[in-house]
């Protein structure tokens, strides 16, 4: 059998370090990365009660939700993935007007509020907690969030 010399031990821990330094490296990233990401976690709520969901919610680009306390509700620029009908007023791809019936249930995603457009046609919301606030939120596209906070 060979004798392995000094040469090779120190070209073997000279490799390890450097997959160590790579690994840490590597780690500290996905670490800062996801840091920078969970400003815009949505966390799961369960339990948003008719009182907390009532009232007008905004998102971007104009959209509007107001829910009433008699569970009517009015849809405007609403950017959102939705259910065809006559109801449904589309005004560009995944951006609906309109008007009708809103119910809200706590199911295994959480409180979820359903809209039934008059005329048929309807969409599904979801509350969630975006650092500590109650927002309702709804997917558009190729999974990005529509988010709606409460006017104050």
């Amino acid at each position: 059998m060979k004798e392995v010399g000094p040469v090779v031990h120190g070209n073997i821990a000279f490799r390890i370090r450097q997959l160590v330094s790579k690994c840490v490296l590597t780690l500290l990233v996905a670490l800062v990365v996801a840091g920078c990401g969970a400003s815009n976690h949505l966390e799961e709520v369960r339990g948003v009660t008719k009182g907390e969901l009532s009232g007008v919610w905004q998102g971007e680009n104009g959209s509007s939700l107001t829910l009433k306390n008699n569970m009517e509700f009015t849809a405007k620029r609403l950017n959102t993935d939705y259910e065809e009908g006559l109801g449904v007023k589309v005004l560009a791809e995944e951006v609906v007007e309109g008007t009708g019936k809103w119910f809200s249930g706590d199911y295994s995603s959480g409180t979820i509020v359903r809209l039934r457009f008059s005329h048929g046609g309807g969409a599904t919301l979801t509350a969630a907690s975006l650092n500590g606030e109650t927002v309702i939120w709804a997917w558009v596209g190729d999974g990005e969030a529509s988010i709606l906070r409460k006017k104050k």
